[in-house]
């Protein structure tokens, strides 16, 4: 007791001294500052959540909305887009939200909701955020709600940006093959007087299709998009879109091709696109960059907007055929040795090591940094590389490359009930991998770069790539 007297008498001391008193309004004070603040810093926090929550809810009422207009319907399924009134996670629609939501993507909620007598679809984005200041002093703000909302006209969408698309096509001999490997056997074939041998014989499957005939109707429908939301571009001073096209095959193939245009190609030039040759990708990609390079100046002269959208879509079905030769490169970690036992470099033998550093192998050896490509692989990567930095979208589609055997559909010099080894050709794992690499490298982003198993997956490829440039073209009209 008497100890806490004497605490008691200490306290009353303190109250009584001015000082004391001076201390209790700074405490005080201080404290209300530090509270003032927290809550600044949450409510920070709470409206960069928002502006984020804001683009996803503008992002997907504008996608929803250039569905409807594509399909004239809602999405029947989440393969086809976001079904009316259904729930979705950030983390199912692919955003990414701050470490600060409270239970992360999984808690915010996406809901789509469609109006078709109005033409109208309504997007709500919605959560919590978890305090770090306001939460010490209440359990009630512990989080703090957020949610953004968005409109989008189906019947409204007008133009935000002028846009120039190039699309970079394989017209190669392969893209005369079926779009799905064959089922072969090794069957035993008799000649007769003549003998006979082993050949490999393979069947199409039910629902293959030419290569070319699923790229013919996959650019139209893309046309048709494009198409269908930027309209007739036939006033001049108004014109916002142009597009061109680049068949090839060992080389360019100019009777074929759709120099730079205002609107969209018909449906006749894309019909003329023919299989031959073997495959070169590297000419007509450096002719596409050199026609984007040349937009800016038509779009000012005609809008008097000097940056347009530019992208170029390019499309192969297979490897560029040309021999992979050695090229000097720094930052490979891939070195070429030469060791040379005659004056002269004659009689050289070349080894290859993998390494961070210049290997020493001893024998006198000269080791250069580097890489084995295709002439063909190298200069296309280096031209996308250009454009890229230059602010050129690029998009690339590889087509019909799963490993297998399939039907050529070539004409036969037999009869139409012989088998020949030229009926069908192989794709190796190889050839797949190399093939995926190049067009990996020269896309623009990862989601950029689509594999099509298939004309139905060719077909669905240049659907969301369509979408894609809609979306960055138009904007939200309410």
């Amino acid at each position: 007791m008497s100890k806490f007297l004497k605490q008691g008498g200490l306290w009353a001391r303190y109250k009584n001294d001015t000082k004391g008193n001076f201390a209790l309004i700074w405490a005080f004070g201080l404290t209300a500052t530090l509270v003032s603040v927290g809550a600044g810093l949450d409510l920070t926090t709470t409206a960069r959540v928002t502006t984020t929550s804001q683009a996803a809810a503008d992002q997907v009422a504008l996608a929803s909305a250039v569905f409807y207009s594509t399909h004239e319907r809602m999405p029947e399924d989440s393969d086809e887009g976001f079904v009316d009134n259904q729930v979705y996670r950030a983390d199912d629609a692919g955003f990414n939200f701050p470490n600060s939501v409270h239970g992360g993507n999984r808690r915010v909620r996406i809901r789509a909701n469609y109006d078709e007598d109005a033409g109208v679809v309504d997007v709500t984005v919605s959560g919590r955020v978890r305090t770090n200041f306001m939460g010490m002093f209440s359990r009630k703000y512990r989080t703090i709600p957020f949610s953004s909302t968005a409109r989008a006209n189906f019947r409204e969408l007008a133009i935000k940006n002028p846009a120039s698309i190039t699309l970079v096509l394989d017209n190669s001999g392969s893209m005369s093959w079926d779009d799905k490997p064959a089922e072969c056997e090794r069957v035993w074939v008799n000649y007769g007087s003549w003998g006979g041998r082993y050949e490999t014989r393979c069947v199409s499957p039910d629902d293959a299709e030419r290569r070319i005939d699923g790229l013919t109707t996959s650019v139209e429908n893309f046309m048709d998009t494009i198409d269908g939301f930027v309209g007739p571009q036939a006033v001049t001073g108004q014109r916002v879109l142009r597009t061109g096209m680049i068949p090839y095959d060992d080389s360019i193939i100019s009777i074929r091709q759709v120099e730079m245009q205002w609107g969209v190609i018909s449906d006749n030039a894309i019909n003329r696109m023919r299989p031959s040759g073997s495959t070169n990708s590297a000419p007509p990609i450096a002719r596409a960059w050199e026609w984007l390079q040349d937009e800016n100046d038509v779009h000012e002269a005609e809008t008097g907007e000097d940056n347009p959208l530019r992208y170029m879509i390019f499309m192969t079905d297979g490897q560029n055929s040309q021999t992979p030769q050695w090229f000097q490169k720094d930052g490979t970690n891939f070195w070429r040795g030469r060791y040379c036992w005659y004056r002269g470099g004659r009689n050289c033998r070349y080894y290859y090591d993998t390494s961070t550093s210049r290997p020493d192998w001893g024998y006198g050896m000269d080791w250069e940094e580097g890489e084995r490509i295709s002439p063909s692989d190298r200069d296309s990567k280096n031209t996308c590389a250009a454009m890229k930095t230059q602010g050129v979208r690029v998009f690339t589609i590889g087509f019909a490359l799963d490993p297998g055997n399939y039907m050529t559909n070539y004409r036969t010099t037999f009869n139409s009930n012989s088998y020949r080894s030229d009926h069908h050709q192989t794709i190796s794992t190889d050839t797949t991998n190399a093939a995926y690499a190049m067009l990996a490298d020269c896309a623009s982003e990862q989601g950029d770069f689509v594999r099509a198993e298939d004309a139905s997956s060719l077909d669905h490829a240049f659907e969301i790539i369509g979408e894609t440039i809609v979306e960055e073209v138009i904007r939200l009209s309410e």
